[in-house]
């Protein structure tokens, strides 16, 4: 899962102003309609709000799923960035390799050619 950490704490400042639907709706829009715990919050969400509309389920009843789901936002949220932070440090171990790789590759050349050039001033000295 990708998204910009903006619209990480833009969802982040909509759950805690109560705006589940918008907070919802974002990460859908953002992230895909392919991420399972999203859809199953999207799903329960859908399902609580039918419910308070059909007065099916008290205020306190309510109240109480909107936190388990507002919950479960904040949690998906924190995965997504420790899922990009662990990328973006498995990049950063890949390039500091790399950089090491190439120093061992230019250290070796230099010690090669240093050797070439040491073959090659004792064979002139000894003509």
């Amino acid at each position: 899962m990708k998204a910009n950490p903006s619209i990480l704490e833009q969802c982040r400042n909509y759950i805690s102003n109560g705006d589940t639907d918008k907070a919802i709706q974002i990460l859908l829009d953002q992230i895909g309609k392919t991420d399972k715990n999203l859809i199953l919050v999207s799903s329960r969400w859908k399902t609580l709000q039918k419910n308070k509309i059909g007065g099916v389920i008290s205020g306190d009843d309510y109240l109480t799923n909107k936190g388990v789901i507002d919950d479960s936002i904040l949690t998906i949220l924190d995965i997504i960035e420790s899922e990009e932070s662990h990328e973006k440090s498995k990049i950063s171990r890949s390039i500091t390799a790399n950089r090491q790789s190439n120093t061992i590759w230019i250290a070796t050349t230099i010690i090669a050619l240093i050797l070439v050039f040491s073959v090659v001033s004792c064979q002139l000295s000894v003509s």
